[in-house]
C-alpha cells in the first residue's frame, strides 16, 4: 500500500499511516457551484496533486431527507471520475451529520463514507480531521463528543520517539473568523463556550494552522 493509499485508508477507518517519506502536495478548492458541474473544472488543477481536501458538507441533503441517498450516490459516482492517484480527505459537516448531530446520524456518515474523525502523518507533519459539529451543538450526542474529545488529547500527546514537524488541524465550522474573543453566532462559528478551551488546547500543543469550511 502507498502512501496515497494510507490516505484512504486512514479517512476510512480513523488509523494512522505515517508518510514521511512521502512527496505529497495539496489543492485546496472553494466554490458555490455543485461539485458535478465544478469537478471537470478542477480536475485539471488536480492532475499534479497527491491529495484532495473536501472539507465537509459533502451533500447537502441533511441525514434522513429524502434526497439523502439520492445524492450520495451521486456525489459516490463523480468522485469515481477522479484520478485514483488523488486521494480524497473527507471531513464531514453539518449537512453531513445534522445541525444537531446524533449517535446515529454519525454513524450514518460513518457507513457512508468513513470516520468522522482521524489522524494521518505526511513527510512528518501530523493531521488530525475533526467533527466539528460536536463543538457547534452536542446535546444529542454527548457521549460521541466525549469520546472525540478523549482521542483528540491522545493525538495532541507528544511522542518523543515520534515528534512532528507541524500540526495541523481540518474542520468543518469555523472557531472564528476573524478574532478569537468574537461572539457567538448561530451559525458560521463555534461558541465560545467550546471554542476558548479547545482553541487553548491546540495552541498549548503547537497547532498553527486550522483549515475549515462551512462560511
Amino acid at each position: 500500500m502507498d502512501e496515497r493509499d494510507q490516505i484512504s485508508e486512514a479517512a476510512h477507518s480513523g488509523r494512522q499511516f505515517d508518510a514521511a517519506q512521502a512527496q505529497i502536495h495539496g489543492y485546496m478548492v472553494y466554490s458555490y457551484l455543485s461539485l458535478s458541474s465544478f469537478f471537470p473544472f478542477i480536475s485539471q488543477f488536480l492532475a499534479n496533486q497527491n491529495y484532495f481536501l473536501y472539507s465537509g458538507d459533502l451533500v447537502d441533503a441533511f441525514p434522513g431527507a429524502n434526497l439523502r441517498s439520492a445524492q450520495v450516490a451521486d456525489l459516490k459516482s463523480t468522485l469515481a471520475s477522479l484520478d485514483p492517484a488523488v486521494k480524497l480527505v473527507r471531513v464531514c459537516g453539518n449537512h453531513d451529520v445534522g445541525d444537531i448531530p446524533t449517535r446515529e446520524s454519525i454513524q450514518l456518515y460513518n457507513d457512508e463514507f468513513g470516520a468522522d474523525h482521524f489522524s494521518f502523518w505526511i513527510n512528518g507533519c501530523k493531521f488530525l480531521a475533526l467533527n466539528s459539529q460536536l463543538y457547534f451543538n452536542s446535546t444529542m450526542a454527548a457521549e460521541m463528543k466525549r469520546e472525540q474529545d478523549e482521542w483528540l488529547d491522545n493525538e495532541l500527546t507528544p511522542d518523543a520517539t515520534r515528534p512532528w514537524k507541524h500540526l495541523v488541524v481540518f474542520q468543518h465550522v469555523p472557531l472564528f473568523l476573524s478574532r478569537d474573543d468574537e461572539p457567538d453566532d448561530v451559525y458560521f462559528n463555534i461558541a465560545q463556550r467550546e471554542r476558548a478551551p479547545l482553541l487553548a488546547k491546540l495552541i498549548k500543543e503547537g497547532v498553527r494552522n486550522v483549515f475549515f469550511g462551512h462560511y
